[in-house]
């Protein structure tokens, strides 16, 4: 089995971890098997463990010196050996204990062999927060929930254990401040308050404190913080705070602190056994757990020096004589001296000692200069430690203990992220695109493939594959992969909807549906396990999921080929998208300038950085003989295009020019209303919408073409613009298009004012009456046009990629 296949299974395990566990629940509940699924798979996963750890790793020799321990265990309570109960009660309770430890080992040597991906197992842990807090609710919903207590308030949802459910959810809650720390808008809190409802839901004083202390850890933390531009993170961590401080008086915890009161009060005036203790603060806030360390605790000192170095046991053996013997004091370091004596106990507690002083050396030496990923797995590593010391439910619970080795695993990882640190190919581009059909940004995918295949093994990631529609040509040099051999059947769906087919409504909602969450996961699985040094967006769908999932030491460039409109929604969109963005590339000096300011405004760190598109293969210059009154547009039939004022145009033209033609080239959602426009003006016979057509048939179809006409109210850029002047044609455009303004600017064409239509069709017949000026325009502009060749938009490229190594 290859190491990829044995990481899936890994992370797998990680992910059904919820679902292991509500199962084990459940079968605990109604069946009442002495063997659950959670103990068959975990019984699993600990013989896999110990396999792998005695034939492939450095650890037998603690796991030698576990099983010496343990031979001596049972040898020293021999009843143990003649009595199945008994001795099945022990191996139970090892499994439980032990489960932890190999873990451990098992861990420490997987992630050196195997080195797992860390982004993947953060987003793993807050999926498993999310499912835990989802089926506690769902079982509320549904009143099927069990009570997290006989008599007292709060409940664990369909979970067995509220003490282990509560731990599990306070080691995961201080991982949703990733995402708090990420955040440059509110919406994440939408995605944490819920969670945050979900886990005061159970009731016990664990829950409520693993919510309130990462959280005023973490106030504190952004407060620092707030002056390097963490004031968002601040403030929403201070509406998390104020969530929990609004909500606490109606919490099931907050009524069974009361009844624990009750009780302690009714102690008082009534004669009890004397081992409760009389402390409020000790009763109260330990649930009497000191009460129970005292009954174990006399039954430690009255036993023999061998029982005390190791351990009593759990089993009512003749030598123990106590019905209450198996009853833990829920401390669990408390739990492992008196059952496994002080051998046991110094043993268990080795790789602890070992973690810690690793940590605390690799700590000294960064000064204590952590990152936000190294700073929660120190906060979540040592509150598991203190919660087993004062809570119990951790050291030998699989289910929490499971999570522990990860977190004390990870923290590690993350210290010494050096030595983990994944190799990534200098000499490898990964591209992103939603698809490789018909558009601006497929063409521009295309040209910077061009630009960067002989320099750079190139990957182009195509998240769809639409049939029959690769317009642009790739050479073997690029690598091509598609994440989903579909596409998403809009046009389709819309259509059964218009002809109200049920069927396929439901087909193609379904088919909707399955793709755009398919699109999501797909490309986040994918994105985590890139090993090129750089990545090129091309789109912010692409943008917030590489920002989001790349490896840190990834450079990342996003790129922008559309004006924004002032479109508020489509800027922010843009601008959250690119928060771990290192490079922002824009197609025009207008949109680096604009999106420079905004950027700036928001505290993001991205650099904008502007390097026009390309045109390849520019023809030599033709200076034209005569004129053919031939007249070509090209683009999607879509508002924004103008093609409306582009048919009340030519129908001024005609007027003077009777055999005037024009050539739309394109498709779009627009073709049946002009085609109507065209032919209730009698346009029939001049304009004519010509679909879809090949690049490369476009370019040579140029050739026969007089003039180019545009008539977009926006362009960013104006491509079509230079492939135009590249084929000798004088170009005329509104000068609403920023792109068109600073193409055709400084004589390069012409551009009319205030989207004016008559002037626009007077200066097309004046001009198509003139041959010389034609030829004059366009043989400045053809000029111009040399900086967008294919060699000099490679040197920029070439350029910003090579500062970065």
């Amino acid at each position: 089995m290859n190491k990829k296949k044995i990481l899936n299974i890994f992370y797998i395990f990680l992910i059904i971890k919820p679902f292991l566990d509500l199962f084990t629940s459940l079968m605990t509940k109604f069946i009442k098997m002495p063997i659950t699924i959670g103990i068959i798979i975990r019984g699993l996963i600990f013989l896999i463990s110990l396999i792998y750890i005695f034939f492939f790793s450095k650890s037998i020799i603690y796991v030698l010196i576990l099983f010496i321990y343990s031979c001596i265990y049972f040898l020293t309570k021999k009843e143990l050996l003649t009595n199945f109960t008994y001795f099945y009660t022990e191996i139970v309770y090892m499994f439980k204990y032990y489960y932890l430890l190999i873990s451990l080992l098992f861990l420490f040597n997987f992630f050196d062999e195997y080195k797992p991906n860390n982004r993947k197992i953060f987003h793993i842990i807050q999926i498993d927060l999310f499912l835990y807090c989802f089926l506690i609710v769902l079982a509320n919903i549904t009143n099927t929930a069990f009570a997290t207590y006989v008599g007292g308030s709060g409940n664990t949802g369909w979970f067995y254990s509220g003490n282990e459910i509560g731990i599990i959810i306070t080691l995961l809650f201080p991982f949703l401040y990733l995402l708090v720390n990420k955040a440059i808008t509110y919406k994440v809190l939408l995605y944490i308050i819920p969670i945050t409802l979900g886990i005061e839901i159970i009731g016990t004083k664990t829950s409520i404190l693993g919510l309130l202390l990462p959280t005023l850890f973490f106030l504190g933390y952004y407060l620092i913080k707030a002056k390097k531009g963490k004031k968002k993170q601040f403030l929403m961590t201070g509406i998390i705070l104020l969530v929990i401080l609004v909500s606490c008086p109606n919490l099931p915890v907050i009524q069974n602190i009361k009844n624990s009161i009750l009780r302690y009060e009714e102690r008082q005036t009534k004669e009890m056994d004397k081992d409760y203790s009389k402390d409020f603060m000790s009763s109260v806030l330990l649930s009497d757990r000191d009460f129970f360390d005292k009954k174990i605790r006399k039954i430690y000192n009255k036993s023999s020096i061998t029982n005390k170095l190791f351990g009593i046991g759990f089993s009512n053996r003749k030598e123990i004589n106590d019905k209450n013997i198996n009853k833990l004091v829920e401390m669990d370091f408390n739990d492992i001296f008196y059952r496994y004596g002080v051998i046991g106990l110094l043993i268990y507690i080795a790789p602890f000692i070992y973690i810690t002083y690793k940590v605390f050396r690799k700590c000294q030496s960064k000064k204590l200069k952590l990152n936000i990923k190294q700073i929660i797995l120190l906060y979540t590593s040592y509150i598991d430690i203190l919660i087993a010391t004062i809570a119990g439910h951790v050291l030998g619970a699989p289910a929490v203990s499971g999570y522990v080795a990860i977190c004390l695993v990870l923290l590690i990882y993350y210290l010494n992220y050096d030595k983990y640190k994944i190799e990534l190919d200098e000499n490898k581009i990964t591209i992103l695109a939603l698809h490789l059909g018909i558009g601006g940004i497929e063409k521009y995918i295309s040209s910077l493939c061009k630009i960067l295949e002989d320099d750079y093994q190139i990957d182009l990631v195509s998240t769809y594959k639409v049939p029959d529609t690769e317009t642009f040509i790739f050479s073997n040099k690029v690598n091509i992969i598609y994440l989903i051999n579909d596409y998403p059947k809009k046009e389709e769906f819309k259509r059964a909807i218009k002809n109200k087919n049920i069927f396929n409504i439901i087909k193609y909602a379904y088919q909707l549906i399955k793709i755009l969450i398919l699109k999501y996961i797909k490309n986040i699985m994918y994105v985590e396990e890139i090993n090129s040094k750089y990545i090129i967006t091309t789109r912010d769908f692409h943008n917030a999921v590489v920002s989001n999932n790349k490896n840190r030491d990834i450079i990342a460039i996003a790129t922008e080929h559309n004006y924004h409109n002032n479109n508020n929604r489509y800027i922010n969109n843009l601008i959250n998208s690119c928060e771990n963005i290192d490079y922002l590339v824009l197609v025009s000096e207008e949109l680096k300038e604009f999106y420079t300011k905004e950027i700036e405004r928001k505290n993001i760190k991205t650099k904008c950085i502007y390097i026009p598109n390309v045109i390849e293969n520019i023809k030599e210059y033709q200076e034209k003989i005569k004129v053919n009154n031939k007249l070509v547009s090209v683009g999607r039939l879509v508002t924004e295009k103008g093609y409306n004022d582009i048919i009340d145009i030519i129908l001024l033209i005609k007027k003077e020019i009777p055999d005037i033609k024009l050539d739309i080239y394109g498709d779009g959602p627009l073709k049946d209303e002009l085609n109507e426009k065209i032919t209730k003006l009698n346009l029939n016979n001049n304009i004519k919408l010509c679909g879809f057509i090949e690049h490369n048939k476009l370019l040579n179809k140029l050739d026969s073409y007089d003039m180019y006409l545009m008539t977009s109210y926006t362009e960013s850029f104006g491509l079509v613009l230079i492939e135009a002047i590249s084929r000798s044609l004088l170009c005329i455009a509104f000068d609403s298009a920023s792109g068109a303004k600073k193409i055709l600017s400084n004589g390069n064409g012409l551009l009319i004012k205030d989207r004016n239509k008559e002037l626009y069709a007077k200066t097309v017949i004046e001009y198509l009456n003139d041959i010389n000026n034609i030829n004059n325009i366009t043989k400045r502009s053809y000029n111009s046009i040399k900086k967008y060749s294919i060699e000099e938009i490679k040197k920029e490229w070439i350029s910003l990629i090579k500062k970065n190594i």
